[in-house]
């Protein structure tokens, strides 16, 4: 799990309830690991990313679309000061 809020990036979640939405981790060519990223300035970063999503949009979607949308996903979880962990067959959602 990893959270991003703005330009901040981490490993993990904060205590609370959210919302979840999967992304597929694929490799893209060119892709620098995220605390590269968070060391580049905001404009610079901005088109970085820009460049990875025309990247991976170009590729084949795996993930159902509700799953990998804010607005339609139907999954969330509560993370406690124990942890928070979940399991999600994505067989079980239409592609």
């Amino acid at each position: 799990m990893r959270t991003t809020q703005g330009e901040y990036i981490a490993v993990g979640a904060p205590e609370g309830k959210h919302k979840i939405i999967i992304n597929k981790a694929v490799d893209i060519e060119g892709k620098l690991p995220d605390a590269e990223v968070n060391k580049m300035p905001t404009h610079e970063r901005m088109q970085y990313m820009a460049e990875m999503v025309k990247k991976a949009n170009a590729m084949k979607a795996v993930i159902p679309a509700d799953l990998a949308s804010i607005q339609k996903t139907p999954l969330s979880i509560e993370v406690t000061s124990t942890g928070g962990e979940m399991t999600i067959n994505i067989d079980d959602y239409d592609k």
